[in-house]
């Protein structure tokens, strides 16, 4: 009754040895799977400080190129936000009243005086005469 036979003693140590097994599988398993995940982690930080610095890199050139797209949209969804108003406040405003013309006395041209206008031209002054003049010219070209 309370002897144990040498085959159940052989068979509890298997049990104990493939458990450990299993045990230290799981726990090689789970370090393998911790590494990976922290080199992952540091290559996938490596990669993101690249493209970050990369992209610092080419922003101030493509907010130079996209400045004037940008404004003419901004002007482009004004000019529509602004004719919507405009449609809106003609269709909701009452019509308006008309008023009657003010009647002036009509203008008599034809009783009016004349106006003469002389205008001074160019070609109506009076001609120099170079002759006498071109004496005085040496003249004074010798005093200087």
């Amino acid at each position: 009754m309370g002897t144990a036979s040498l085959s159940d003693n052989t068979n509890n140590n298997f049990d104990l040895t493939a458990l450990w097994n299993s045990l230290k599988a799981v726990t090689f398993t789970i370090c393998l799977l911790s590494a990976m995940l922290i080199e992952g982690s540091v290559k996938i930080l490596s990669l993101l400080t690249s493209i970050t610095l990369k992209i610092l890199d080419i922003m101030p050139q493509l907010i130079r190129s996209l400045t004037p797209f940008l404004l003419a949209l901004v002007d482009c969804f004004n000019k529509i936000v602004g004719g919507f108003y405009i449609l809106i406040l003609g269709l909701c405003r009452p019509p308006a009243q008309r008023v009657e013309p003010m009647h002036r006395p009509m203008l008599d041209y034809q009783n009016q005086p004349s106006r003469n206008i002389s205008y001074y031209q160019s070609f109506d002054k009076p001609e120099r005469n170079w002759g006498d003049n071109r004496a005085d010219n040496v003249n004074r070209r010798r005093r200087y």
